[in-house]
């Protein structure tokens, strides 16, 4: 039997699997000022999914920044200060300008590194990082992460198509979130659950009616005026429900382990920021303000970009603060709690 040779491969191929991209960015501030500048290496270009998209990235395998201080050049390589529990970060790819997270793989993905705000969105996704990962077990973000994702399909079904999620998915996020931060429990009182839970079970009632109907009097439209009668009544159960949910504030209830991740990602990012500050000298604070008009509304400031402007915009660095108090003050509107060291997560 004859010994078949291995498949010969050719020196472009050698070099194009181990290739390394170098790249040099130059950091600049509205003004066109020169801020200071990236020197990244990116390796091979990977198949990478993020939940249900796919792209063609490169993992980024070192980031210097390059600053002057007394005259000197200096560097820093960020990723030792930053990317502490070795997230795998991925750079480039796809049509959206951001950058996500995945807890489960601890996997980053940031759509490009050209400005500083992309950056400022690199550090952020790496501060979620921080929280799936630094104390595990008995860390603050323990429980809040676990209902994160419920508590963004709540936020992004609102933004979105304009409703709130079937009930049953905003009763278990309810259980999850009333869990996690017990302090929202209160506002999530079990007369009203009863009451939710009566119209939702006099909704499927008339939905039942409704099938009943059209197999019995073989009517295909849903647009048939016999049905007239059985939309009136569940459009009044979704009146009653919404009110019902008004009067819990459930929008910020349950929005609120999403706003307190969000908002505690960035406040590690803007503390990066500053090291970055003192060791290389490269100021990105004044780069990175946004003009107050081009805030968004409290109810969209979950995603990554949205909660950038949120947080660097129109404020004083100095005036900006960040903790998980803070932000149940903001989704509660108060906390029953004579000083934060009161309420405990």
């Amino acid at each position: 039997m004859r010994e078949v040779s291995p498949v010969a491969v050719t020196k472009k191929e050698q070099e194009y699997k181990h290739e390394l991209i170098s790249k040099e960015i130059e950091y600049r501030d509205a003004g066109g000022n020169f801020l200071g500048k990236a020197e990244i290496e990116l390796g091979d270009e990977e198949e990478l999914k993020t939940g249900d998209d796919v792209k063609m990235a490169r993992q980024l395998r070192s980031l210097r920044l390059v600053g002057e201080k007394d005259g000197k050049p200096v560097r820093l390589n960020l990723l030792n200060v930053t990317n502490k529990f070795v997230s795998k970060i991925y750079v480039g790819g796809g049509s959206i300008k951001g950058g996500s997270h995945e807890g489960d793989t601890n996997q980053i993905w940031i759509s490009s590194l050209d400005t500083p705000m992309d950056l400022a969105v690199l550090l952020h996704e790496l501060g979620h990082s921080w929280q799936y990962k630094e104390n595990r077990g008995e860390g603050k973000f323990e429980k809040i992460r676990r209902v994160y994702w419920m508590s963004r399909k709540v936020f992004k079904s609102k933004k979105e198509l304009g409703v709130m999620p079937p009930f049953p998915f905003l009763k278990s996020t309810m259980e999850a979130v009333s869990e996690a931060i017990p302090e929202t429990a209160k506002y999530l009182t079990n007369e009203k659950i009863v009451a939710l839970e009566k119209l939702e079970a006099e909704k499927d009632a008339y939905m039942a009616e409704w099938g009943r109907i059209g197999r019995t009097l073989e009517i295909s439209s849903v647009d048939d005026p016999r049905f007239d009668g059985i939309k009136a009544a569940i459009n009044e159960i979704y009146k009653e429900r919404e009110k019902i949910y008004a009067s819990m504030d459930i929008y910020k209830i349950l929005t609120l382990p999403a706003r307190m991740m969000e908002r505690d990602a960035w406040a590690r990012a803007l503390k990066w920021l500053r090291i970055i500050r003192q060791r290389v000298g490269i100021d990105f604070f004044k780069s990175l303000k946004v003009p107050k008009d081009a805030l968004l509304r409290p109810e969209e400031q979950v995603s990554c970009l949205a909660s950038a402007k949120e947080a660097l915009g129109g404020q004083n660095e100095e005036e900006f603060k960040t903790s998980i108090i803070g932000e149940m003050k903001n989704g509660l509107g108060h906390v029953e709690a004579a000083k934060p060291s009161d309420v405990r997560l």
